[in-house]
């Protein structure tokens, strides 16, 4: 698995200084290669080691989500990944809350894997790089604890009103996905536009 993900960092290397990132041949290489869970990891460590991953989150959106929608599995290594570049960069750690919220906000990370990597930081050595990023992201991790936290409790109670009630945190999310998966295809769409006829 190794070797093939080191072939991924360098094609992903080879094309990422590109004008135009040619998203649909990294998408089909990830999967020849049979590393699109861990994919993911390439991506973060070659598009988001840059000064400002904030900017860079919001340029790659569509090819990330292309790898982590309804992947929890992509969403993990995702968190991994950006442990991992935060050891890197360690002058992005006081930014750490702003970038989560950022993934969560572009549906590349959902509730479930923040609460995942969560609770593994929470077993971190005192100062290790997860302990540090989760003291840093503390009140937003305590936001999409208290979310999810409402939406089972919305779950489990029903209401009769006569008006018509507000979105819960469930058809928040229901929606974000719509959103994504909208995103996604006018991502895939913009894709097929720059086919050439004859490679159809």
């Amino acid at each position: 698995m190794n070797d093939r993900l080191e072939l991924f960092v360098q094609y992903v290397e080879d094309r990422k200084d590109l004008p135009k990132l040619p998203s649909k041949e990294i998408i089909g290489e990830a999967e020849r290669l049979d590393c699109k869970d861990k994919g993911v990891t390439v991506l973060v460590q070659c598009l988001w080691a840059v000064d400002d991953p904030l900017v860079a989150m919001k340029k790659y959106q569509g090819i990330f989500q292309r790898f982590v929608f309804e992947n929890p599995k992509a969403q993990k290594y995702t968190l991994q990944a950006f442990e991992k570049l935060m050891e890197m960069k360690p002058d992005l750690m006081p930014k750490v809350m702003h970038l989560m919220k950022q993934m969560y906000d572009l549906d590349l990370v959902e509730e479930e894997a923040f609460l995942e990597w969560e609770k593994k930081a929470n077993k971190a050595k005192s100062g290790s790089v997860a302990h540090q990023m989760k003291s840093k992201a503390s009140a937003f991790l305590k936001w999409i604890k208290e979310a999810d936290e409402e939406e089972s409790s919305d779950d489990e109670n029903i209401g009769f009103e006569s008006a018509a009630p507000a979105p819960t945190p469930a058809q928040k999310v229901e929606e974000k996905k719509a959103e994504a998966a909208k995103a996604a295809e006018a991502a895939k769409e913009e894709e097929d536009d720059d086919l050439d006829i004859d490679d159809i």
